[in-house]
């Protein structure tokens, strides 16, 4: 009687491996979901950092009574500049590198500049300027108007 209730007791080999191949494959369900919302997520943060530099420039323009400019400086770079001339010389506050996968529309050379007084200069092509970030398939569009809001749209 013994004997029988000492092999009832545990598990037998074809039920862990049963088990573990069944963890095996949720594993990778999960883990290929999580690296697809992982890149969509890069791209949108880098996305709205953009459309708050842009937004945050023009506020630090008025409050600070200077110029403040986005100025695209490189295919995945972007940096805000501050000045108190139109012209500069421009004092670099802090410059973003977008990762190497993401493109963007931009010109080298391109700004979206801010005065004092909310006035906005956007590089005249395209009109109205926008800007466009991409990543594998994935586009955003980032549109600046002449007040300073920003929309951002999914394309």
């Amino acid at each position: 009687m013994q004997s029988h209730e000492l092999k009832s007791r545990g598990f037998t080999l074809i039920e862990i491996l049963i088990v573990i191949a069944i963890f095996a494959i949720l594993s990778g369900i999960v883990f290929s979901s999580f690296q697809r919302v992982r890149r969509q997520m890069g791209l949108e943060e880098s996305v709205h950092k953009l459309a708050q530099d842009i937004q945050k420039c023009r506020s630090t323009a008025i409050a600070k009574s200077k110029f403040c400019r986005v100025n695209f400086v490189g295919p995945h770079r972007y940096k805000v500049e501050m000045s108190s001339s139109r012209y500069g010389p421009w004092t670099s506050s802090y410059e973003i590198d977008l990762p190497a996968d993401i493109t963007g529309s931009w010109s080298v050379g391109d700004d979206i500049l801010f005065d004092s007084r909310s006035h906005t200069w956007f590089p005249s092509n395209p009109s109205p300027y926008q800007v466009t970030i991409s990543k594998a398939g994935n586009t955003y569009v980032i549109v600046p108007t002449m007040i300073g809001a920003v929309r951002v749209v999914k394309q």
